[in-house]
């Protein structure tokens, strides 16, 4: 069984393995839940969008993803890309 403080460091890790190095990827949201009948971590990660220089909210703006995470074997399953309401 994974644990979230285990998921998240393997959710990074697939995170930047995939879409390169950065020092600045943060941990957004995490959830217990399904996927079929796969017990998961959803985990949602960030990191500066490198390419719009815009600001939102006063922020700089940011790329997220939603990784799930199977919580028996820790295993990436999906790696999407998570849209924020209301931004």
């Amino acid at each position: 069984m994974v644990d979230i403080k285990q998921a998240v460091e393997i959710a990074t890790k697939y995170f930047v393995d995939i879409t390169g190095p950065s020092d600045r990827v943060r941990v957004e949201e995490t959830e217990a839940g399904t996927e079929g009948d796969r017990g998961v971590w959803r985990i949602t990660l960030s990191r500066p969008n490198s390419e719009v220089f815009e600001f939102v909210r006063g922020r700089p703006a940011r790329d997220y993803k939603l990784l799930l995470v199977d919580r028996d074997s820790g295993e990436v399953i999906s790696m999407k890309i998570r849209e924020l309401a209301g931004v």
